[in-house]
């Protein structure tokens, strides 16, 4: 392919968080894309145990402003002077349900 010719449509099967991040990435460089999702938008949501981070949502897509974040208190292990103890941390996460119908408005 020539750098002026036409660009390639590229095709997306699945419209997971990472096909639609892809999806989004590939656009910002002017390139047609299709994304191919067996569910219909607004279906039932999927992979609600998956946190995202925001931080990795403000790399791969530049929408850090506009996600609709979602906070979850999360307890760890830690092990202290030789004594493991529980320790509550607020990790700020988006649910992949929320995520996923945020990519989809893109």
């Amino acid at each position: 392919m020539s750098a002026g010719g036409p660009q390639p449509t590229v095709a997306i099967v699945g419209g997971s968080i990472a096909g639609l991040t892809t999806a989004i990435l590939l656009g910002q460089l002017d390139i047609e894309v299709r994304v191919f999702e067996r569910q219909a938008p607004g279906g039932e949501p999927r992979g609600a145990g998956v946190g995202i981070d925001l931080d990795l949502l403000a790399a791969v897509t530049g929408y850090i402003d506009t996600a609709p974040p979602y906070i979850r208190l999360r307890e760890r292990r830690v092990v202290v002077e030789g004594r493991t103890q529980a320790e509550r941390v607020e990790i700020p996460v988006t649910a992949h349900h929320l995520l996923r119908a945020f990519l989809h408005e893109r």
